[in-house]
């Protein structure tokens, strides 16, 4: 049996693999991936119709997803862990089946005392800190 070096040739782990394995196939192009429960809710909540509801999670590191139909679009919501590697993990098997536009929703702490609780931020630069 050969030993796997990580970083020397072929790769360890392949999204291709297993959406080639899983066959699955997405049934949208436009995704949001989310990080809390209640954000998934309120995506569901604001579909115009829902197609499906995954409550069982088909996408590996995803909690489970809906599809449905958004001004004319279809789109699919999915509930990703709260941890960077995890949510890393479930876009790559999402991009390696096809969809191709993401958005993400979630919460986080401030410093600045300006931001108020439930207050929409949209960053356009940031600072690695610690946690992951």
């Amino acid at each position: 049996m050969a030993l796997i070096v990580p970083g020397a040739g072929e790769p360890v782990v392949s999204p291709m693999d297993w959406v080639r394995r899983s066959r699955f196939r997405p049934l949208c192009d436009r995704c949001v991936l989310v990080f809390l429960d209640r954000l998934l809710g309120a995506v569901r909540d604001s579909l115009e119709r829902v197609l499906v509801a995954e409550e069982r999670p088909r996408v590996p590191a995803t909690l489970g997803g809906v599809v449905g139909e958004l001004g004319g679009a279809r789109v699919c919501a999915y509930r990703v862990w709260s941890c960077a590697p995890a949510a890393a993990m479930a876009l790559e098997f999402l991009i390696a089946a096809g969809i191709r536009r993401f958005i993400a929703l979630g919460g986080c702490g401030a410093i600045n005392p300006s931001v108020r609780v439930f207050d929409i931020v949209v960053p356009s630069w940031g600072i690695r800190g610690g946690g992951d």
